[in-house]
C-alpha cells in the first residue's frame, strides 16, 4: 500500500503535484487547531523534535559551542524591584517546561528530559562603564555563553546595575529550547508576571494546556505515511535535485573545507522615501514586500556571483497549529529556496517567478528540513553548510513593546560575534523604513567588502524602483 502511494506521488507531473499540495495545504488551514496534539500527562521524557535532534547533534561537532545562542538585552530605567523579577522568572520556567529540560543519550537513543524544578538565582552584577560603546562592548562579551546540553540549565539571566535606577537586563538560551518567536513569547510573559507580583494580582496568563514535548512527541509519531508528508517530500527532492552546494561569492580569503563561525554584522538604514516605493511596487505587483526585498537580494547576489541557479536559505516560524504559538521551544523551520534566474529578465518578471517560488515553498513547509537534509544525504559533513551558504531573513514578527509600570525599557541591540552561514541578510522594518543588517564570515569577508556591498545594495534598489522593466 505504501510503495503504490509513493510510485504515484513520483508519478505526478510539477503541475498535479502543485496542485494536489495545495488542496491537502487548504485542507489542513481549515482544521488548524482541530487536529489536536496529544498531551502526554505527567510524562516527563520525550523524544527530540527533528530541530532539536539536528541542533543536538550540531553541538557535538562544531568549534564554537556559542553559535547556536539565541540573546536578548533589555535597557531598563527606574524603579526596578529586583526581587519581584527574579520571582517573575522562577514563575516563567515553572510555566514552561522546556526551560527545565536537558538532553541525553542512552543506547544510541536521543532524548529529552524535564526536571521537576532547576536551580535559578538571577544573577546580579554592579558596572562602572564610561559610554553606551563601552557598555555594548561588555555585554556582547557576556553573551559567549556555553551551555552543556546534558547537565543544563540551558537559560541564562543576568542584571547589570549601572546606577540607582538604570539596568541591562540579559537572556541567553541555546537554540535546542528556544527561537526568535519563543523569545518574544517569554519577554512578553516575563513582563505581565512581573507587574503581577508588582501589584499583587492574580495570574492573568492562561495556563498552557501543552508543552513543547507534546509537540516533539507528536511531531515523531504523526503521519509520515500520509499522502500530504509524502506530497511534500517529492516536492522538497525535484527542487533539490542537481543542487549546486556552493554559491560562489568573490570573498577576500579562501574557503576552507572545515565552517567556520566567526562573524561580524554591519547595518545600514533604507530611508522612508526608498521604502515607499518598495511598498508601492508591492502593491501594484500583488505581492508581498518579504517577495520585493527577496528578489533584490538575488538580484545582488547574481551581480556578485554570476551564478543562475541558486539556492538561498529562508526561516519560517513553523507555528500553524494553534495550539504551539504561545509555547517556548524549537519550532521554527528552514525552507531552502531554488531560483533559477534567465539571464535578462526583468525585475517585474523575476519578482512574479520568485513570489511562486516562495509560495509553493510555503505551502509544503510543514516537512523538516532536517528530513530533507538526511532523507536526500544532502548534508555528507556536519561542519559544512552544504545545502546552502547564505539566508534572508525578513523579520516582521518584531519583539514585543513591554509595559510595565515605572519602568523605561528598550531593546539593546547586541550580537555574540558568530555567523552560522557565509552570510546573513536581515531585513527589519522600523517605523515606516528599514533596518538592514548583513552577518558575515570574518574568515570569509573583510568589513571593508561588506561595506561595499551594502553601498552596492543601496544603489541597486534606488535604481530598480524606477526601473521595474529593465533586466537585471
Amino acid at each position: 500500500m505504501m510503495k503504490n502511494l509513493v510510485d504515484r506521488i513520483e508519478a505526478l507531473s510539477d503541475e498535479q503535484l502543485q496542485l494536489l499540495t495545495l488542496v491537502r495545504a487548504q485542507k489542513s488551514m481549515r482544521n488548524r487547531g482541530l487536529d489536536s496534539i496529544p498531551v502526554q500527562g505527567e510524562r516527563t521524557s520525550f523524544p527530540l523534535s527533528f530541530a532539536q535532534q539536528r541542533m543536538w547533534f550540531l553541538h557535538q561537532f562544531i568549534s564554537d559551542k556559542t553559535v547556536y545562542n539565541i540573546s536578548a538585552a533589555l535597557s531598563i530605567k527606574g524603579e526596578l524591584n529586583i526581587g519581584l523579577l527574579e520571582a517573575a522568572w522562577k514563575k516563567l520556567i515553572a510555566r514552561h517546561e522546556i526551560l527545565r529540560t536537558t538532553f541525553h543519550v542512552t543506547s544510541g537513543q536521543m532524548y529529552q528530559t524535564v526536571a521537576a524544578e532547576i536551580d535559578f538565582a538571577l544573577q546580579v552584577e554592579e558596572l562602572q562603564i564610561e559610554d553606551e560603546e563601552e557598555l555594548i562592548q561588555r555585554v556582547n562579551h557576556e553573551l559567549k555563553v556555553t551551555f552543556d546540553l546534558e547537565r543544563g540549565p540551558l537559560i541564562w539571566v543576568k542584571l547589570f546595575q549601572l546606577g540607582r535606577q538604570e539596568y541591562v537586563l540579559l537572556v541567553v538560551v541555546h537554540h535546542i529550547i528556544a527561537d526568535g518567536w519563543s523569545m518574544g513569547v517569554l519577554i512578553r510573559e516575563l513582563s505581565e508576571l512581573y507587574q503581577e507580583n508588582q501589584f499583587h494580582q492574580q495570574g492573568n496568563l492562561p495556563p498552557l494546556r501543552y508543552q513543547y514535548g507534546d509537540f516533539a512527541a507528536w511531531q515523531r509519531s504523526s503521519g509520515k505515511e500520509e499522502e500530504s508528508f509524502l506530497l511534500q517530500a517529492e516536492y522538497w527532492k525535484r527542487q533539490l535535485r542537481d543542487l549546486q552546494t556552493v554559491l560562489e561569492l568573490p570573498t577576500d580569503h579562501p574557503r576552507t573545507n572545515e565552517q567556520t563561525y566567526n562573524g561580524d554584522r554591519y547595518q545600514f538604514e533604507i530611508p522612508h522615501h526608498v521604502t515607499s516605493k518598495l511598498e508601492q511596487i508591492s502593491k501594484e505587483e500583488h505581492v508581498s514586500l518579504f517577495d520585493v526585498w527577496f528578489t533584490l537580494f538575488h538580484i545582488l547576489l547574481y551581480r556578485y556571483s554570476g551564478q543562475t541557479d541558486m539556492m538561498i536559505g529562508i526561516p519560517i516560524a513553523n507555528r500553524n497549529k494553534l495550539e504551539i504559538e504561545g509555547l517556548a521551544g524549537c519550532f521554527v523551520n528552514t525552507l531552502p529556496i531554488r531560483t533559477k534566474l534567465d539571464e535578462g529578465v526583468s525585475f517585474r518578471s523575476l519578482l512574479k517567478q520568485i513570489h511562486t517560488c516562495v509560495n509553493q515553498a510555503y505551502i509544503n513547509q510543514d516537512y523538516p528540513y532536517e528530513q530533507m537534509v538526511q532523507q536526500l544525504n544532502l548534508d555528507k559533513h556536519a561542519e559544512k553548510s552544504s545545502v546552502f551558504q547564505v539566508m534572508f531573513s525578513y523579520q516582521n514578527m518584531p519583539m514585543p513593546k513591554l509595559n510595565m509600570t515605572g519602568l523605561e525599557i528598550d531593546y539593546l541591540d547586541i550580537t555574540n560575534g558568530t555567523s552560522k552561514f557565509d552570510m546573513t541578510l536581515f531585513v527589519i522594518p522600523a517605523d515606516g523604513s528599514f533596518t538592514l543588517s548583513i552577518e558575515y564570515n570574518r574568515d570569509l569577508f573583510e568589513k571593508d567588502t561588506i561595506i561595499r556591498m551594502a553601498s552596492h545594495f543601496k544603489n541597486l534598489i534606488d535604481y530598480i524602483t524606477s526601473h521595474i522593466e529593465v533586466g537585471v
